[in-house]
């Protein structure tokens, strides 16, 4: 089924109308606004400004909408009853899951190949100066992605409840926002702030205190968000 969900995103215009999507925004962002400061920075200190500044916020509004996509689709066309004749709904539910890794990777790597290209142009240096930071922007990527999954499963939870999965979705995302922000210097446990600190997290050579607390809050969100997603997938009618 993985197979199938893979072809249906990249044989279909889904996958450039994402693709465009982040390419339009990461370029007016980091060429029009200049959030990275491409002309006095280098390529990875580059990567991380413009990563704190937009992708945290940009990247995960734009799971939402796949991930609503992917899980509530199939169901409202009635193609999850047929799924079901030959896969469990626990096979169903992981291949689901992890295309929505896949999607979500092609959407961070689209834009650090974007910002790359951008920030080649504005600072006109050559690539081969610039080999040695790749490995580290591939990491701050990565980390990114991790970072992200208290996010992504919350989707999963609200896509496996409700119909109306996107705009729920969206709007509890805002809701971390506004939460993180107001209540940053009390409770610092929020997705958002794992978000936050997996990036500098990636930035430091060794594991501090406050990286432990992150990674293990982390690790909390997914072993409850996880397993209740899946239950609730489990119990769901697969007839719209």
């Amino acid at each position: 089924m993985l197979k199938n969900e893979i072809i249906k995103f990249f044989t279909t215009t889904k996958w450039v109308v994402y693709f465009s999507i982040i390419a339009a925004i990461t370029i007016i962002t980091s060429v029009f606004l200049n959030l990275g400061g491409a002309q006095t920075e280098n390529l990875y200190v580059y990567f991380y400004k413009y990563t704190c500044n937009t992708n945290i916020y940009i990247i995960p509004i734009m799971i939402a909408i796949i991930v609503s996509d992917i899980f509530t689709d199939d169901y409202i066309s009635g193609n999850l009853k047929f799924f079901n004749i030959y896969l469990s709904k626990i096979s169903i539910f992981i291949n689901k899951l992890f295309m929505i890794f896949i999607v979500t990777l092609f959407l961070i790597f689209s834009s650090g190949i974007i910002l790359t290209i951008v920030y080649l142009i504005i600072k006109g240096e050559d690539y081969a100066i610039l080999k040695n930071e790749i490995y580290m922007i591939v990491n701050l990527n990565l980390t990114l992605f991790v970072g992200m999954l208290p996010v992504i499963f919350i989707y999963v939870l609200i896509s496996v409840k409700f119909d109306n999965s996107m705009i729920i979705s969206i709007a509890t995302f805002i809701l971390l926002i506004a939460i993180d922000y107001f209540f940053r210097a009390y409770y610092d446990i929020t997705p958002i702030s794992i978000l936050r600190d997996f990036i500098l997290i990636s930035t430091n050579k060794y594991v501090l205190p406050s990286d432990k607390f992150h990674i293990l809050l982390l690790l909390i969100y997914i072993l409850i968000l996880f397993p209740v997603a899946l239950k609730s997938f489990s119990k769901k009618e697969m007839i719209y």
